[in-house]
């Protein structure tokens, strides 16, 4: 990314670290998928730490964005334990981040982050962190959403996040 400075774009605005890490751990994902994925993982650079570095530099609302994605890669790597050897805190960090999230703010950034909240505590087995309020809040935001014709047009975003959250 830095070296060609073609940055990708997104509806708001987004520190270097999640530009750099939404691709890294899409990579990542994929690389499990393959035999010996060992071997690509430090092929040029060791990719595991340049992640760990990047999930720390994130801000709340884009760590909700992009733990879930860490953690499947991790599990899927079967390196989990070595790279968050506390889950269960990582997970409650990352869904206590809900309290101080607008979701109705933006459609996008805070407008799809308690989906990726509720997503991540399903996966990891730790639905009892989703609290009614946390819902009613999510549910609720849409109606905020009505603020600008963007957020307007782009309501539909959200909510097919949240109606496939809640589906589950």
């Amino acid at each position: 990314v830095e070296e060609s400075q073609l940055y990708p774009a997104f509806p708001s605005p987004m520190s270097i670290a999640f530009i750099k890490i939404y691709p890294l751990l899409t990579m990542l994902n994929a690389i499990s998928t393959l035999n010996k994925s060992e071997l690509y993982l430090q092929l040029g650079r060791d990719r595991l730490e340049e992640a760990d570095i990047l999930m720390n530099k994130l801000s709340p609302v884009e760590c909700t964005h992009m733990a879930l994605y860490y953690v499947m890669g991790l599990m899927n790597l079967g390196l989990l334990d070595k790279h968050l050897p506390d889950i269960n805190s990582f997970v409650e960090k990352v869904v206590g981040y809900w309290s101080d999230i607008n979701p109705g703010s933006d459609y996008f950034l805070s407008g799809i982050a308690y989906a990726y909240i509720v997503q991540l505590a399903y996966f990891t087995g730790r639905a009892d962190l989703i609290s009614d309020n946390m819902i009613d809040r999510m549910v609720g935001a849409f109606r905020d959403l009505e603020s600008t014709s963007e957020n307007r047009a782009n309501r539909p975003y959200p909510f097919s996040y949240a109606l496939n959250v809640l589906a589950e």
